[in-house]
């Protein structure tokens, strides 16, 4: 599965728990290293990347992780849709 058609996966089972995301579109009011999908978890902030196996983390990626968990949040980067399920279930469960 692609990296593109497992986000859409994603977020189609999110929004089928009834588990609130928000989409992040890049664009040009977006920064770079923005994670593609971010969700509230049990009052938590948890971002999450997704990127196709073998794909590697940009530099800003790794500011934009650093930055959000300064602020409190977490920052995952995910390589498959069972893996992005498993984090999200990991801070609801929690």
């Amino acid at each position: 599965m692609g990296e593109a058609t497992y986000k859409t996966a994603l977020r189609k089972w999110a929004k089928a728990q009834d588990i609130f995301y928000v989409n992040v579109s890049g664009g040009i009011y977006s920064k770079l290293g923005d994670p593609d999908i971010v969700f509230c978890c049990n009052s938590r902030f948890v971002a999450i990347e997704c990127k196709a196996k073998g794909g590697e983390w940009t530099t800003e990626q790794r500011k934009r992780k650093a930055q959000c968990e300064r602020s409190g949040g977490v920052y995952h980067v995910v390589y498959s849709l069972a893996e992005g399920q498993q984090v999200i279930l990991s801070y609801i469960k929690s």
